[in-house]
């Protein structure tokens, strides 16, 4: 039997009964504003089919007092709003558009189900690749027309250079893991991982490989193998991953990747039914581990 104190499917930041208020509250501030919307789990489409997700608002609202509430929403709201109702800010030469645009991992998941975002490609199990344009007060993702406009890889590679400009603000180590924190964009850095490793704690040589996670947009997770410290390494990042992708804002992933050369193997699960996280030994990953745990 459900309980109001269960987590809701759609927006897991919040219990079932959190998430019925919040569906609530965002119509009725719609409303007020002379936007009536249609309600579904996750998201809000307007009458001119422009959709509000509401799993990012609540996450911002999760740990707040529900008298808090009506402001953040309509804060939340009135800046989505306000980036629909202004220009185009993506009809400028392209140029302008290159020291702003970067390369973004989202949750393929999460994503809203439409076809004008068909570009985007999965770099691993589970995650999507797009390109953000950074303004003053949000970010704005290039969809199918604006790609097509400006090019996909000149867009692509302007991304990849900016993503290698991002540096974190906070660095950590905790049981072998370097814990990394930062802008938006610091936990799409993995796609430049050996630059950011080099950079942080000086590896030029990566013949492990390196393990990696991203649990949410603003925190980035890895560890360099070298010995049998891999093992307590891998169990720490996949908790603290499955912990941040659960109660942050921005998820990404709850899971552990291995890179090696460029190329990204999922290493964990997790059982719902269990609550257990399951650690897969295979593949190429497979003979690294063997070789530095005997």
């Amino acid at each position: 039997m459900l309980r109001n104190n269960d987590r809701d499917q759609a927006l897991p930041a919040l219990t079932v009964n959190q998430a019925r208020m919040l569906r609530v509250l965002v119509k009725s501030t719609m409303s007020r504003a002379g936007r009536d919307v249609t309600v579904h789990a996750d998201h809000v489409v307007d009458s001119d089919d422009n959709e509000y997700g509401l799993d990012s608002l609540s996450r911002s609202v999760s740990d707040l007092p529900v008298k808090d509430w009506p402001g953040v929403v309509e804060r939340h709201l009135s800046t989505m709003q306000a980036a629909m109702r202004g220009p185009d800010k993506f009809d400028v030469p392209t140029e302008d558009l290159l020291d702003r645009t970067y390369l973004r991992l989202y949750d393929a998941a999460g994503l809203p189900p439409v076809d004008w975002l068909s570009y985007g490609r999965e770099p691993f199990p589970g995650v999507r690749e797009l390109l953000a344009l950074d303004l003053p007060d949000t970010v704005s993702t290039f969809n199918d027309d604006h790609v097509r406009r400006h090019g996909l890889e000149v867009l692509r590679e302007a991304g990849l250079r900016n993503l290698r400009r991002v540096v974190p603000d906070e660095h950590t180590e905790y049981e072998g893991v370097q814990v990394l924190m930062g802008s938006v964009y610091l936990a799409s850095t993995a796609l430049v991982l050996d630059e950011v490793v080099q950079r942080t704690t000086g590896e030029r040589e990566l013949p492990n490989g390196v393990l990696v996670a991203m649990p949410f947009r603003n925190q980035l997770l890895y560890h360099v193998p070298r010995d049998e410290s891999i093992i307590v390494s891998l169990n720490t990042m996949a908790s603290m991953a499955l912990n941040g992708f659960a109660d942050e804002v921005g998820p990404i992933t709850p899971y552990v990747y291995w890179w090696h050369d460029g190329v990204f193997q999922q290493l964990t699960k997790h059982d719902e039914d269990e609550q257990t996280i399951e650690v897969h030994v295979d593949d190429g990953f497979a003979d690294v581990f063997h070789r530095l745990v005997p």
